[in-house]
This record gives C-alpha cells, structure tokens and sequence, in this order.
C-alpha cells in the first residue's frame, strides 16, 4: 500500500500524542504548513530528492493544501512521491516544528533534538 503525505501527519499525531479526532492540539492544516516547510527543506539540501519533480529546469515542490487544489497545489492525502528514504525524516521535521509551539521547556529539548535528527537523516550524516 503506497503511503501519503497523510500518513506523515498521522504518524506525526501519534508522536504528538495528539490522536484524538474530536479534540486534536494541532490543526490539519497547521501540521500540513509544517509539512510544506519540511518538503522545502529537503528540496533545498537534497534536490536530488526531488528529481522527478525537475519541470522546465526548476524544481517543483509539492504545495500541499487541506482541500480544493489550485494550480500547482497537491491534496494531502495524494500518494508521497518522494523516495521512502524521506518519509521517517518528514515525520520527524513535522513532529519537531509543531512542538516547538508548545510552551513547556522539556519539550523545547525535545524539539531540537527532532530537527537535528531530522538534517542528520536528510543529509546523512
């Protein structure tokens, strides 16, 4: 079963502790905006990541958008296109930012330790 860009949010939640439907601490699309940011990222650092997604000489970086696409934008719950190798890292890079809102500061630890593990992981070191 081909995964989506979905089950990097999903994931994410569970890491958030955050599976409540009803009640969820973070927003679709707050987590979708941090998820946009993470897929520039890795385009930056690893354009290789990207390489089918090269049109016209650019790079074309999924924009990811909770409903009602417009030109140049995908739905979030289309298949990752990217290599596997940038999913668990994807995961990470949404986890780490969204808990950088929180404002306890055992969790502002955590979340630096999320982004340093998430440019270990894209970059490989």
């Amino acid at each position: 079963m081909a995964k989506t860009y979905e089950d990097i949010l999903l994931e994410s939640r569970v890491l958030l502790q955050d599976t409540d439907s009803d009640s969820y601490r973070y927003s679709n699309v707050d987590l979708i905006a941090i998820l946009n940011r993470g897929l520039q990222v890795v385009a930056r650092v690893r354009p290789d990541a990207c390489y089918d997604l090269f049109a016209d000489n650019s790079l074309e970086v999924p924009e990811l958008v909770e409903s009602s696409p417009g030109s140049g934008q995908t739905i979030y719950t289309a298949n990752f296109v990217l290599e596997m190798q940038f999913f668990t890292p994807l995961v990470t890079y949404v986890t780490g930012l969204a808990e950088l809102v929180d404002d306890e500061y055992s969790v502002d630890g955590r979340a630096a330790m999320l982004l340093s593990a998430f440019k270990m992981e894209v970059i490989g070191v």
